[in-house]
């Protein structure tokens, strides 16, 4: 069946991109979007402390310091600066630095409120939960100041804002519901908050580049027209992420395979050149440098990713990496008396490390490999040799390396990567918070059900199963199916369970489950797996048995529920307890 979605009421779509390296948000009012769709607030006033500048920027660092007591004190580029500066007085043992922490929810077994993830420096540790929340909250608070700094919107308050939080296509639905609780944590509105997958924002957007942007377009740049089959892959900092579209007659997209990808991408990259240089460092003194100059550890990083970046095709001798020789050079010596000059045989040139060329190419193959293995699986599917376009977005799609190994491995498809191609996913958030129903329908990724007990038949079922209740012989743990995976969902299906709630509760709870299985038996088979308990609360109960029908609402980002009390005919939005 196909219903509605819960209307609300918003004057302004904001997006959050909560990214492995760097975060940021976008904007539009509803006014501008049905005037200009395009025209949307993306440069941000994130200070760049640790560059020595105070300028716009478009995304900030995705860092986080706390206090002893696990405060709040900030974040991004300010969170850099300051544990620079408390480093510097030698405060740094009261704070904790938390960076690179958005793909720890990724194929965590453990219960995500149980969740928690390490300092920098490996010491202190905190509640995922907390860690998110309080960045959410930083990013939204910065995105209210901008509103209020800019004299446009001063009357336009959080509660009349939908929030469109973007994540990675190969989050599953726990943690979709994880960062959806911690966005409530952090203040947003739970009917204002919307999840969108960060392939299909960029799809979105570069559905509308064309029309709204001709100076936008390079490189025989062509929006999809209709009939057209196309392959979206995000390449981000953690993950590389996939979907596959088909443009309407009507302007809508339409899902052709479900969305895929892997926890690989640029921070793949940044931790081949870590390696690198440890061994030319040797471990010892790698690991004390961290330990004793956090600052410098923490800028070399930063100078390794920024060197990545300016890796190009182009053939050359040496590659020069800024490793700030002085200061390791002077912790060498004091911790084992010893220049580093007598270990590394690389030449250094003011504060420079040269490299062969050829050995830094080489740090970027395990990478390229990944993805190209990921979008041939990606490809796998009935009709795919009808897909005639890869669109490459995300900030490591502007990669030569990587750009030029996709054109030269897919020879019969065009690739293109759109101008704007790091914001894509943000800008294309907002558009689709302004008409979510643009993604018209999606292919389930997993089966889903719930935990059931039905009557036990003799010559069927498996005699382990069997269990007596009330005097009644059941079968226990079944899966309940409530739609099947690899499924075309219209956007706004909802498939419906009816319970009975006993005259003395007032409370109904379901433990919802997925499964990589298409007829999954029992919910305890290995492919099995809980993502959390619905929970569903009347009011005004009365003395007597009542019904409630739940809807589970499938085809769009995330699983949704709404409940139905026949007796009231009052309808709500369920809450779903995350494991």
């Amino acid at each position: 069946m196909t219903g509605k979605y819960l209307k609300v009421k918003y004057d302004l779509v904001a997006a959050i991109d909560i990214g492995t390296s760097l975060s940021g948000y976008a904007y539009s009012t509803t006014s501008t979007f049905s005037k200009n769709p395009l025209n949307i607030t993306s440069d941000q006033c994130w200070n760049k402390f640790s560059l020595g500048k105070d300028e716009t920027e478009r995304k900030t660092p995705s860092c986080i310091l706390l206090d002893k007591e696990q405060n709040f004190v900030s974040f991004g580029y300010d969170a850099q600066h300051r544990f620079a500066q408390l480093q510097f007085k030698k405060e740094e043992g009261n704070y904790a630095f938390f960076q690179h922490f958005k793909m720890c929810l990724y194929e965590q077994k453990i219960p995500l409120h149980d969740l928690m993830i390490e300092d920098v420096f490996g010491i202190v540790k905190v509640s995922a939960e907390k860690i998110f929340m309080y960045t959410i909250k930083a990013i939204t608070d910065a995105l209210m100041e901008q509103i209020r700094n800019s004299g446009q919107y001063t009357t336009i308050l959080k509660e009349n804002i939908r929030w469109v939080i973007t994540v990675p296509a190969i989050w599953d639905d726990r943690n979709k519901l994880f960062i959806r609780q911690c966005a409530i944590l952090a203040g947003l509105q739970p009917d204002l908050i919307l999840i969108a997958l960060e392939p299909e924002a960029a799809s979105i957007f570069c559905n509308y580049l064309k029309i709204q942007r001709p100076e936008n377009i390079t490189d025989g740049f062509i929006q999809p027209t209709a009939g057209t089959k196309y392959i979206v892959v995000d390449l981000g900092g953690g993950t590389t992420d996939i979907t596959v579209h088909e443009k309407l007659e009507n302007g809508m997209l339409k899902e052709l395979s479900k969305s895929s990808g892997k926890g690989i991408g640029g921070t793949t990259v940044d931790n081949a050149f870590i390696e690198m240089i440890q061994d030319k460092l040797t471990g010892p003194i790698f690991k004390s440098l961290k330990k004793e100059n956090p600052v410098v550890y923490l800028d070399l990083r930063r100078d390794l990713e920024e060197a990545k970046k300016s890796v190009t095709n182009e053939e050359l001798d040496v590659f020069e990496i800024p490793i700030n020789y002085s200061a390791i050079n002077s912790l060498s010596k004091s911790q084992f008396e010893s220049s580093i000059s007598n270990q590394i045989k690389d030449r250094i040139v003011d504060e420079n490390l040269q490299i062969d060329f050829a050995t830094v190419k080489d740090l970027f193959k395990p990478t390229t490999d990944n993805v190209l293995l990921t979008v041939e699986e990606a490809l796998q599917f009935e009709g795919a040799n009808e897909v005639s376009m890869i669109l490459l977005v995300g900030g490591f799609a502007n990669c030569e390396i990587i750009e030029r190994a996709i054109r030269n491995h897919f020879i019969t498809r065009r690739v293109i990567v759109p101008v704007d191609a790091s914001t894509a996913v943000l800008q294309g958030a907002v558009l689709y918070g302004h008409k979510p129903e643009v993604i018209c329908n999606r292919i389930t990724k997993y089966t889903y059900g719930v935990g059931a007990q039905i009557p036990f038949e003799k010559h069927i079922h498996d005699p382990s199963r069997k269990f007596v209740q009330d005097k009644k012989i059941l079968r226990g743990k079944v899966f309940d199916i409530i739609v099947a995976r690899d499924q075309s969902v219209p956007r706004g299906t909802y498939l419906s369970r009816s319970y009975c709630i006993t005259p003395k509760g007032n409370k109904h709870r379901s433990c919802i489950y997925v499964s990589d299985k298409s007829r999954p038996d029992y919910i305890d088979e290995a492919n099995c797996r809980k993502i959390g308990t619905l929970e569903v609360t009347l009011p005004n109960t009365r003395d007597k048995k009542r019904i409630i029908d739940v809807n589970y609402l499938f085809g769009g980002t995330s699983l949704r529920i709404l409940a139905y009390d026949r007796e009231s005919g009052h309808e709500f939005e369920s809450n779903v307890v995350i494991d």
